[in-house]
């Protein structure tokens, strides 16, 4: 496999001039800008974990590709997971690991709603919503969020596509500016946001 992608950095900084530009362009124009900036950076993540995938598997490149292309990325996190735990690694950087991938999951989470249900988009508000095709209406949820979520979404992309290259490549941090730098050792903005379901019964309590 090629050394590690330079697109790792794409989604770090957008300029306070395009900034303005956005929000001059209309009430529902910047919510699109970062969702496509959201689904780029997530695009250069899934190839960052090809990327380390093929690097610690030990298998030829074509047999590699047999196992994970074209498999959905909870697979391949998981064979990931395997090999970092089985590999010859401290228990510090199996811990580091980890908590990459258990934020890959949560950002999965909100990626997976975004694309697959509708979104209506009022100015910073931003409500996702399955309502068109849940199984019953007590499976209704509306997911409620904002644009900084989404940017918080996109920094912790750029700070997971920096940690898989330094995990795979140590020797990449001293090489980096004191911007990735603060990117790589800046802790998680994105947290999960529970969907809220409005149909669904109050539960009892018990008696």
């Amino acid at each position: 496999m090629s050394s590690w992608p330079v697109q790792i950095f794409a989604g770090l900084s957008v300029s306070p001039e395009v900034n303005k530009k956005l929000a001059d362009a209309g009430d529902d124009v910047p919510f699109y800008f970062y969702f496509g900036l959201f689904i780029a950076t997530f695009a250069v993540m899934e190839k960052m974990c090809h990327w380390i995938f093929h690097s610690y598997s030990g298998l030829n490149e074509e047999i590699g590709r047999a196992f994970i292309g074209g498999e959905q990325l909870s697979k391949v996190t998981r064979l990931m997971t395997v090999l970092i735990n089985r590999g010859d690694f401290s228990e510090a950087q199996r811990e580091d690991f980890q908590g990459i991938i258990d934020q890959i999951n949560t950002i999965s989470t909100l990626r997976h709603a975004l694309i697959h249900r509708g979104m209506a988009v009022d100015k910073s508000q931003i409500n996702v919503s399955n309502i068109t095709i849940a199984k019953s209406r007590e499976a209704v949820e509306v997911l409620k969020l904002n644009i900084d979520d989404i940017k918080c979404a996109i920094a912790d992309l750029v700070t997971i596509n920096l940690r898989f290259a330094v995990f795979r490549e140590p020797a990449l941090r001293d090489a980096l500016t004191t911007e990735l730098r603060n990117a790589l050792n800046e802790p998680w903005r994105y947290t999960h946001i529970a969907p809220e379901k409005p149909f669904r019964p109050p539960r009892k309590d018990p008696q």
